[in-house]
């Protein structure tokens, strides 16, 4: 229960320090203070599809876990978390070449220009929830192994260097638009320090389980697609969504090209598709 509630927190934890430091910061009104924090929220809309997406793999993940943890069964383990942190690294990198690579095309398909000032954030905040993410993944694995304490007392450290993180950021930037981006800064400096954490007793626990060749890879191939969609024009939302498919279109492109996927794993999904 103790683990749940901080994994909820940390989700709304930079809106909480937000409001806090804003509503006492001089010059700040409560109906500005409010639009801001509007404006935050709308981001976060889209920040959160990295971890609303791969929250699912959870799922799978946490009942072979806990089965092969009964059975003393820990190469299983190891290949299991290896393979989901695989997966995630590519679905997290095609997420992320578009919402952190093109964060304005993404807000212009929905939003008003009013909310196009939390662009940066967006950015910022896609990446921190894409490290909170794995995070996630990393502890379900600790959790099926039955260490439930160390689990709990992780999250609560990334908890509370989120919160750090907010705070100062916060505290530094002030009243105005640069507090969009100073939220999204502590809470992606606070969830990517507590996955390091996270993953650093997991390499405790279970050895290298980390696809280093995979995370290269899906981050050469984001960093492609966010470059290629950003060379679209915004100046329309066609041209918004323009930007948006040519940067997940580079991302998979890439991806080939670099020869993550391979011809057994080509095949598979042909077969997938056909069905």
């Amino acid at each position: 229960m103790l683990y749940q509630l901080a994994l909820n927190i940390v989700l709304q934890a930079d809106v909480l320090v937000m409001q806090a430091v804003l509503t006492r910061t001089a010059g700040a009104t409560l109906e500005a203070v409010k639009e801001l924090i509007g404006v935050y929220k709308s981001v976060q809309s889209f920040a959160f599809l990295p971890y609303q997406l791969l929250i699912a793999v959870t799922f799978v993940l946490f009942p072979v876990v806990s089965k092969a943890a009964a059975e003393g069964d820990v190469e299983t383990t190891r290949t299991m978390l290896r393979g989901a942190l695989r997966f995630a690294l590519l679905l997290l990198g095609a997420m992320l070449a578009v919402i952190a690579g093109v964060p304005e095309a993404v807000l212009r398909v929905v939003y008003r220009p009013e909310f196009y000032v939390g662009a940066s954030a967006l950015r910022w905040l896609a990446l921190g929830q894409g490290a909170f993410a794995l995070a996630v993944i990393g502890l379900t694995v600790i959790l099926a192994s039955k260490r439930v304490a160390a689990a709990t007392w992780l999250m609560l450290t990334m908890l509370a260097l989120v919160f750090v993180g907010d705070l100062a950021a916060l505290s530094i930037a002030g009243f105005g638009e640069r507090a969009l981006s100073a939220a999204a800064i502590g809470t992606a400096s606070g969830t990517t320090l507590g996955a390091l954490v996270v993953f650093g007793y997991i390499l405790r626990l279970y050895g290298s389980v980390l696809p280093w060749k995979t995370g290269l890879r899906s981050t050469a191939a984001a960093l492609l697609g966010a470059l290629a969609g950003s060379m679209v024009r915004l100046d329309s939302k066609l041209s918004a969504v323009a930007a948006c498919a040519v940067a997940a279109s580079v991302f998979v492109v890439a991806l080939l090209l670099l020869g993550e996927v391979t011809a057994s794993e080509r095949a598979k999904l042909v077969r997938r598709f056909k069905r």
